[in-house]
């Protein structure tokens, strides 16, 4: 199964680079949205002309379904994030412990991986978009910090050879939720991956990330899009160099 999670945890990140929603997806959604309480987020987002920024404190777990009833699950993995998509064909997403200290810019054709501490950057060519279509599942209610939110779900799905057979192919889950309190103001999404369980079994949850919006805007700042000129191209950024010298000592 650590194959398995190792690619799952690489799907979470290309999906989240990627504009799942397109012109076909969208009509899908328009035919039910009626009854959605979202609706205007996942156009928002993951429409035609995705052109969005928020930040959200996040966290994310690996959900280990093989763990005997005496071993603990994971504890999550906390920080804090924004993405951004300008309407176009770029996306930033940012990340940190308790502040921002990288910044990944996707244009379509080039990744850019910035330092702005250290005012340098790496360039890379983009990896191929996954086509992981998101259809519209469901309206319903979860509990969340004590709330009880409304939400929809979209999914899309993908199949692995099984780490049992691999002339069998197991069939796993991408679900995005989108949470919106009793006023309709998003609160939080939540991104999970499942393997469909068989023969009317239970789906076997592998992986779950959520991120509870803390500001939301329609439009994103242009220089999060940008890389200033003064800034310098290097083949690595020193990961070390994210933390301050009190963290490193400590390691020490």
């Amino acid at each position: 199964m650590k194959k398995v999670v190792s690619v799952v945890l690489a799907l979470v990140v290309i999906v989240a680079m990627t504009a799942c929603g397109s012109k076909e997806d969208v009509n899908k959604a328009e035919g039910n949205k009626d009854g959605q309480v979202a609706y205007k987020y996942y156009e928002m987002m993951d429409g035609d002309n995705p052109q969005y920024y928020f930040e959200a404190n996040m966290e994310d777990q690996f959900l280990d379904e093989e763990a005997s009833p005496d071993e603990e699950v994971p504890e999550p993995t906390k920080g804090i994030m924004a993405e951004a998509r300008d309407g176009k064909d770029k996306f930033v997403l940012l990340e940190g412990e308790t502040e921002f200290v990288s910044r990944q810019i996707e244009t379509g054709k080039d990744s850019f991986e910035v330092r702005d501490s250290e005012k340098k950057y790496t360039k890379t060519e983009a990896e191929p978009e996954e086509d992981m279509k998101m259809i519209y599942v469901k309206t319903d209610k979860l509990e969340m910090d004590g709330t009880t939110y409304q939400y929809d779900e979209y999914q899309s799905s993908y199949e692995l050879p099984s780490d049992l057979d691999e002339e069998v192919m197991d069939t796993y889950l991408y679900i995005k939720r989108f949470l919106v309190d009793d006023q309709g103001e998003l609160k939080a999404l939540i991104y999970r991956q499942e393997m469909q369980g068989k023969d009317g079994k239970e789906n076997q949850p592998i992986y779950q990330r959520i991120e509870r919006i803390t500001k939301l805007e329609s439009k994103a700042p242009k220089d999060l899009f940008q890389i200033p000129k003064d800034y310098k191209e290097v083949e690595e950024l020193d990961d070390e160099a994210a933390y301050d010298d009190e963290e490193l000592l400590e390691e020490e």
